[in-house]
């Protein structure tokens, strides 16, 4: 299996190449700048040959252009003939209870609501395509530096818990639930979370 991973060498990147590399599978590392990103004439050519786009790109500067890369990936994905595209999302958009998002709970932080939002828009855009086999992964509210354990627990929509209500998850773990994911596809034109 072949692999596009856009923003390999970031928080949840890095530990994508490393996990993806552990299982012997092909990466092709892209190293982007956001105008590569943001354009499918650019990015189509980068991205051909592989069997699926992994992207965890950030702006870090303009988190509202979350669905504009969205947008732009999925007509890379469809120019190049790439099979699948799995995005690496936020937690804002998980309902924390019944019909509440979590980024409208008094407890999420306002530093991170911009690129909430964006998400929440990224998550849509997709959401409103047919074509492409996107997935989508929410990891939990807090996503920690720590170790690859491979004991976590998958969910949907719903912001996942522990007894104590804590949503956390380590960064490795995230990894190694997204590479199960490229190699067995359970969430195809669906979002899914995880956390412990």
């Amino acid at each position: 299996m072949k692999i596009a991973l856009i923003g390999s060498t970031g928080f949840f990147g890095s530990r994508i190449l490393a996990e993806a590399q552990r299982r012997s599978l092909l990466v092709t590392s892209i190293l982007h700048s956001e105008a590569d990103v943001l354009s499918p004439r650019q990015m189509a050519p980068m991205i051909s040959g592989n069997d699926v786009v992994v992207s965890a790109f950030r702006s870090r500067l303009k988190p509202e252009l979350a669905a504009d890369a969205a947008r732009s990936l999925l007509a890379a994905v469809t120019e190049a003939r790439v099979g699948r595209l799995i995005i690496v999302g936020g937690a804002g958009s998980l309902e924390a209870s019944p019909g509440l998002l979590l980024i409208d709970t008094p407890e999420f932080p306002v530093a991170y609501a911009a690129d909430a939002r964006a998400q929440i828009e990224a998550l849509g855009v997709l959401r409103a395509e047919s074509h492409v086999e996107w997935t989508y992964l929410s990891p939990a509210a807090e996503v920690v530096s720590g170790e690859r354990t491979g004991a976590f627990r998958l969910g949907a929509d719903i912001l996942l818990r522990d007894a104590s209500g804590n949503s956390v998850i380590s960064v490795e773990d995230c990894a190694f639930a997204l590479m199960d994911e490229v190699e067995h596809p359970q969430h195809s034109r669906r979002r899914f979370t995880i956390a412990y």
